[in-house]
């Protein structure tokens, strides 16, 4: 979607891959579905936000393509923010889920939120319209 903002429009799009599970063909699912991310960016203005559960690490290799391929900037990976799952200690958890953005966006803070009965914590982040 696009929202119009006092700053111009913005491009906005939530992603859920599917997890990888234990088995190479979930993997693969998971992967192609990171794969096809860009091509939903396509027809966006450059100022974007992807946010959701990516089911990746920011290590994660085709994660890490994501956002050379994209010019997504790292947004709230800048963080250690562990959000999965949420049944184990924060030591525990690892991140999974994400905000990024694009153009002149920034996160300039990131957080993880309390328990609301989900296997996942939820994440916000406070972005800013920075131009270069």
């Amino acid at each position: 979607c696009v929202l119009t903002t006092r700053s111009g429009p913005i491009g906005v799009v939530a992603v859920h891959p599917p997890p990888p599970g234990l088995s190479g063909r979930r993997v693969r699912e998971r992967d192609d579905a990171l794969a096809a991310i860009p091509r939903l960016l396509e027809n966006l203005p450059a100022d974007r936000i992807v946010l959701g559960d990516f089911n990746a690490t920011p290590w994660n290799a085709p994660f890490r393509r994501l956002l050379r391929t994209t010019g997504l900037a790292e947004g709230s990976t800048a963080w250690w923010l562990p959000s999965w799952p949420d049944p184990l200690p924060a030591p525990l958890r690892i991140p999974i889920d994400h905000v990024l953005t694009a153009g002149e966006l920034r996160v300039v803070d990131a957080f993880v939120g309390a328990s609301f009965g989900s296997d996942h914590r939820p994440i916000g982040a406070v972005i800013r319209h920075s131009p270069r």
